[in-house]
């Protein structure tokens, strides 16, 4: 059962024994904090803007800092950042000095130490216990006091034994193993899947896995550590100066520095404003989808592209898929169009080249897993979907693995999808509402073919699901990211002031959900630019960045229990982290950027759970927002699209109002 009793942190609170402590600095210049690092391996560099600072790691240095080095006294409450590194940097030292391997994680300010004890080989497949650490600069609006958080918590990680004798051993073929530039085995998951599944290792696995991370274990790992941090490692760590950390303190929240609350989910509306309490999937199918009137009067035309290898299964899957989207969505006017073809002798775009495929609402596309696996330019999974979304039809791809195995969850999760993407709206949510016309634009990114960094853009408006997702098409690089942002921006806010007659006396409010932080020459500058361009109304705007990628969590009840969806803890003036219940182990860090104008954090914490409820990727709520999810999935599908021959971009602009990429 779900509550909110006994709820902890992961972290211990520092308390250091004073607030200034004195240490050195230098200008910065290029490339000479390498070599002041090569060269003075006694001390810690830490560059802070334009500058260097410097503390030694042992009370006798080797050596002396050059002359370019002078003291100075920094202050905990006016150098916060360089005040906690010093911090971390001790207990980086300590676990170094008793020969600990320890790495920091790549896009992270958190540290990994690896422990030789309790290694788990699964003949040569290593399951490694780690301590991930980090220290977090908080300010409690409750106390009005820093606080310097150190948050611990146990995981693991894999790696392969690099001997590949030993897999010759076992009979695994290596060559279906993805490898590093040096010839090394990747400890990814797919990698990991194979080898256990040739080795018959996969329950033997799981089951271990699954124990270490029960919520219950990592509680019980968090209290060894917490014993360790205050046992063995504050009493013998060495801090510059004379500083040291009097105390590492655990309590229970809320306490005096740390608030919590609970944003309540919001309510589930159907067919005519129709709601109730239960499965949505029952509700869905009781009270009717919320769009119903859109479809009643009308025939839904669905083409089935399959090849004749696969015609059977295919056939046998859609009369099962055909049951659901009559029950759940009340689509009774519904026909099927078979396109089997020869796979002998045609390929799938020969098959969609011949046929007229005008008129349907979606196409519904039968693959292999290895077909949907080949390069994109010749995968029937992409080549099929480019195709047919130059014609303006929108696809299901489903792999017949997939149909081999689909059990309801997969035929209703399947339906769902099929539905959004013909533009239907199972449900929508409660609306809230605001004295200002209020949008939302969720921006993420995600990695191309090349492995750059591609970004996608997607404006929501309002809390009820009726959103609008903007110029589909419209994906970024870093290297144009500022003026693509401005140009989109500018665009969006002319169709809300012209869409909604918005008049110049009254007031704008822009939400932007970032995965990533804001950036002066990135968002910042967009975002200022587009508002100078508008300078007649009166816009405030708030950035909110969502993070994953952090080593914060939540407990309630030493791990028996889960916290309730929508468990709010506020850690900073602006910053605070969301909990989204049961079956979630990592809250979502929200930050609240300093220059917004907006600057409500609870209420934007509750807009990010709002939209986590807008998802129609299946029937369970979503942990990620739409707002994040959605423009990713966008960007990471148009770049793909986008290598297949022939392929029209510009054809997304007509299916912008339906759910394409899901």
């Amino acid at each position: 059962m779900a509550n909110n009793t006994g709820l902890t942190l992961n972290i211990l609170e520092i308390n250091p024994s004073k607030e200034n402590v004195s240490i050195y600095k230098t200008s910065f210049k290029d490339h000479v904090i390498k070599e002041y690092r090569k060269q003075y391996s006694d001390y810690y560099f830490h560059r802070d803007g334009n500058q260097i600072y410097a503390w030694n790691l042992k009370e006798t240095p080797s050596s002396k800092l050059p002359d370019e080095f002078s003291s100075v006294v920094i202050a905990r409450k006016d150098n916060t950042l360089v005040f906690n590194k010093i911090l971390e940097s001790s207990i980086i030292e300590w676990f170094k000095n008793n020969k600990s391997k320890i790495y920091h994680i790549k896009y992270s300010s958190t540290q990994e130490v690896e422990f030789k004890k309790d290694i788990k080989d699964f003949k040569g497949l290593k399951v490694i216990p780690v301590l991930n650490f980090s220290v977090h600069p908080f300010y409690s609006k409750q106390s009005q006091q820093l606080i310097a958080a150190l948050s611990i918590r146990f995981a693991t990680k894999f790696s392969f034994e690099q001997d590949e004798k030993i897999y010759k051993s076992l009979n695994v073929d290596t060559r279906n193993l993805f490898k590093n530039k040096w010839g090394k085995i990747i400890a990814s998951t797919p990698n990991i899947t194979k080898f256990l599944s040739a080795t018959g290792q996969t329950n033997e696995f799981n089951s271990h896995r699954n124990n270490l991370n029960t919520e219950q274990n990592l509680y019980k790992e968090l209290t060894k550590f917490i014993s360790i941090f205050n046992e063995k490692v504050r009493p013998n760590l060495y801090l510059p100066d004379g500083l040291a950390i009097n105390s590492f303190n655990f309590h229970n929240i809320p306490n005096s520095n740390f608030i919590v609350d609970v944003a309540t989910k919001p309510g589930y509306f159907f067919y005519q404003e129709r709601t109730g309490t239960g499965y949505y999937n029952t509700l869905t199918k009781d009270l009717k989808p919320y769009s119903f009137d859109q479809f009643n009067n009308r025939t839904t035309k669905l083409l089935v592209i399959t090849p004749d290898t696969h015609e059977g299964t295919t056939e046998t899957f859609i009369k099962n898929l055909e049951l659901r989207l009559k029950n759940l969505f009340h689509l009774n006017n519904i026909s099927f169009t078979y396109l089997p073809f020869d796979s002998k002798n045609e390929t799938y775009e020969g098959a969609v080249a011949k046929f007229d495929c005008s008129g349907f609402d979606l196409a519904i596309v039968t693959v292999s897993g290895l077909e949907k696996s080949l390069p994109i330019n010749s995968s029937p999974y992409y080549v099929t979907k480019a195709k047919l979304l130059n014609q303006r039809i929108p696809t299901q791809e489903v792999t017949v693995e997939v149909m081999r195995r689909a059990n309801e969850l997969i035929y209703e999760a399947i339906a769902l999808n099929i539905y959004s993407k013909i533009g239907g709206s199972a449900w929508t949510i409660s609306k809230v509402q605001k004295q200002k016309t209020e949008v939302v634009i969720g921006i993420s990114s995600t990695l191309n073919f090349d492995n750059q960094r591609i970004i996608g853009f997607a404006n929501i408006f309002d809390y009820n699901g009726n959103y609008l997702i903007g110029d589909c098409s419209t994906i970024s690089n870093l290297q144009n990211y500022a003026a693509d942002l401005e140009r989109y921006l500018t665009s969006a806010i002319n169709n809300l002031i012209t869409n909604r007659g918005i008049d110049k006396s009254e007031a704008i409010r822009l939400i932007f959900h970032l995965s990533k932080e804001a950036g002066k020459q990135h968002e910042i500058r967009a975002i200022e630019n587009t508002i100078q361009k508008f300078s007649e109304y009166n816009i405030q705007f708030g950035i909110v960045h969502l993070s994953y990628n952090h080593n914060l969590r939540i407990f309630s009840n030493s791990g028996t229990d889960a916290p309730t969806r929508g468990t709010y803890v506020e850690l900073s003036t602006f910053q605070a982290l969301l909990h989204l219940g049961k079956g979630t182990k990592v809250p979502i860090f929200i930050r609240l950027d300093q220059r917004s104008t907006y600057r409500d954090l609870f209420d934007a914490s509750k807009q990010v759970l709002y939209f986590c409820h807008l998802c129609y990727r299946n029937f369970r709520p979503a942990n990620v927002p739409v707002t994040i999810k959605y423009p990713a999935l966008m960007a990471k599908l148009t770049d793909e699209l986008s290598q297949v021959p022939k392929w029209d971009t510009s054809q997304l602009n007509n299916v912008k109002d339906k759910l394409w990429f899901i």
